[in-house]
């Protein structure tokens, strides 16, 4: 009957949820996978994960949709639904990245609505409600991508077994004013007070094999009927399985999950920690057999004494900061010892090994590019064995510096020259007899540099200091022109002189050049001007949309170049009036050259 199939399609979608997240990144095979400063055993052969570091256990939290495109597979009309569900995780994971994962999980299976089946008739039709909830075990096989050594990709697949609690009810159903509505129970007389239509007397007549409800296996009418658990036991394969691994802690893992099973979608989250973070600090020593079997014993003859095996020592050393104990990367160590031995570099965690080192004192010289050279030394003592040692560096300092030249636009020195430089840090200079400045110990950001110097106008350039670095800005200073042609009223910076540009264009033309480098001037000058309103202003020749535009474009010129000497970009505001704010009638020529302007309306300043 249609319930059966609807009930073994949401369970079928339950148990592919049950698959836990999986492998771990690959164990590190070599002797350094369980490497500490601390350590004293001495390891023979190979070394191998600790075996507390291959188990982890964790839960999850998962949301589960069951969509309308599958319910439709099997049904003319079901609820689409969500349900969420947790469980508890169990991983062993393998030298190879291969995992294998154990899981008890609950996912609820609750759901109502009408359920009508493909091609049947409306007394077909049944709400059902279903409190049902699949208790499962499960096993997974998980593989790893790893893209970092915090960062990988798991895939993999699984299968599940559980059982169903709870049950579904059903009744027979009608629609009822667009609704769907249960039945009361069979109904016969025409003059019944809920036989209102022809509707109801189908949907509700009675059963035809003449009982109270049909049986669960066949279509037909149910009445109050109570399913117990059919499937109660459900087996499934789940296929595929992806989660995203963070690994923040070497002992901690977060993963971000998605699965795909044919009649679900599923994503959640889950949490593990490894048995590893209860191991002792120390490397285990474990000894790989050779492949080949042993040799069977020669006959006994007579042998020298042995020689005994020479007495080594292994350093096991970490390059970190003086200050703050951070491990330093790809530092140089250099061994003073009496073996010829190549320089190493350190790793991400500062660490480095040295092995296979005589009895004795061993010397390191550490060296990094953001460090000042630094030495350590420890003693390999006449038993052998791991001996660790801590190399720290002290850092170079940061600071960087400024040397500029004070050039006039013909490009001699201007020598004299007062520099006022503010930034991070404010320094107060002069410019040489040779138009040369400077400032050291600058720490790394953005300055400002104002150059001031008599019969020059004022200038302004930015520069950037890097560490360790020096900058070496130039200045080029602008002779203060004879006429004066800006001046500061109340409400304006009135200029004498009008900005020439090119015909149609918004190019400021060479000959204003002196002119803008004036109202720059005044700008750097006049701090207490907070605001100004670049305006630009055309004729009313031409169209109206094309002035618009081309005044715009002019007064965003000036205010670039203005930006350009140093002015503040806050200061500014460029606004286009096109033809609409004449001064002059445009009936004449001159009246249209007065009228083509830029003006500097003072919007804001402080008392």
């Amino acid at each position: 009957m249609m319930w059966v199939v609807l009930g073994a399609l949401l369970a079928s979608a339950v148990s592919m949820t049950a698959v836990p997240a999986g492998a771990f990144a690959q164990a590190e095979a070599e002797a350094d996978a369980s490497f500490a400063l601390d350590g004293t055993t001495t390891v023979t052969g190979k070394m191998r994960k600790d075996p507390l570091e291959r188990w982890w256990l964790g839960g999850y939290y998962r949301h589960l949709w069951i969509p309308k495109y599958v319910t439709k597979t099997f049904l003319d009309r079901a609820p689409s639904f969500t349900n969420s569900g947790f469980g508890g995780l169990a991983t062993y994971h393998s030298d190879g990245g291969l995992n294998v994962i154990f899981g008890i999980g609950y996912m609820p299976y609750e759901y109502a609505g009408p359920v009508l089946d493909t091609g049947g008739p409306e007394r077909d039709t049944e709400l059902v409600k279903s409190d049902l909830a699949l208790i499962h075990v499960s096993a997974a096989l998980m593989w790893d991508l790893e893209f970092h050594p915090i960062v990988a990709l798991e895939l993999g697949f699984g299968v599940d077994f559980g059982f169903l609690t709870g049950k579904m009810h059903r009744n027979e159903a009608y629609i009822k004013d667009g609704q769907f509505v249960e039945c009361p129970g069979p109904v016969t007389d025409p003059m019944h007070p809920d036989a209102q239509s022809t509707n109801i007397l189908e949907a509700c007549s009675v059963p035809r094999n003449g009982g109270a409800t049909d049986p669960t296996t066949k279509k037909g009418e149910h009445y109050d009927v109570n399913d117990e658990n059919v499937p109660p036991v459900m087996g499934y394969l789940a296929i595929p399985q992806i989660a995203l691994r963070l690994k923040p802690w070497k002992h901690m893992a977060i993963k971000a999950e998605f699965g795909f099973g044919l009649a679900t979608l599923w994503a959640g989250a889950s949490l593990h920690f490894s048995f590893g973070m209860f191991a002792s600090d120390g490397p285990t020593e474990v000894v790989v057999d050779p492949d080949a079997a042993p040799a069977p014993k020669p006959e006994p003859e007579p042998v020298p004494p042995p020689i005994a095996a020479p007495v080594e020592g292994r350093v096991l050393g970490r390059v970190v900061d003086a200050e703050s104990n951070a491990p330093i990367a790809s530092a140089t160590v250099t061994i003073k010892t009496t073996r010829a031995l190549s320089p190493l570099s350190s790793l991400d965690d500062g660490r480095f090994v040295v092995d296979r080192l005589d009895p004795g004192m061993v010397g390191f010289e550490v060296q990094h590019e953001d460090y000042e050279p630094g030495k350590c030394e420890v003693e390999i003592t006449d038993k052998g064995g791991d001996v660790p040692v801590i190399c720290k560096l002290k850092a170079k300092p940061t600071a960087g510096a400024i040397s500029g030249m004070v050039k006039n636009e013909k490009g001699k020195a201007v020598g004299g020259a007062s520099v006022v430089i503010t930034g991070p840090k404010g320094a107060t200079t002069q410019a040489d007899d040779q138009g040369s400045f400077a400032a050291v110990d600058m720490p790394p950001g953005m300055y400002q540099i104002q150059v001031e110097a008599p019969d020059y106008l004022l200038k302004q350039v930015e520069v950037e200091v890097l560490p360790r670095e020096t900058a070496l800005p130039e200045v080029i200073l602008a002779a203060r022109p004879k006429k004066e042609l800006v001046k500061v009223s109340k409400k304006e910076i009135i200029i004498t002189e009008q900005i020439q540009f090119a015909t149609g264009s918004a190019e400021i033309r060479s000959v204003s050049h002196a002119l803008m480098a004036a109202i720059a001037d005044v700008l750097l000058r006049h701090k207490h001007v907070e605001q100004v309103e670049i305006q630009g202003h055309t004729d009313n020749r031409g169209k109206h949309s094309f002035n618009m535009k081309l005044s715009q474009d002019r007064a965003e010129s000036v205010r670039a170049w203005l930006v350009g000497a140093g002015v503040e970009p806050d200061r500014l505001v460029a606004r286009g009036y096109g033809p609409d704010v004449p001064i002059a009638s445009n009936k004449s020529k001159s009246g249209r050259a007065q009228n083509r302007r830029v003006q500097f309306i003072i919007m804001r300043q402080s008392l």
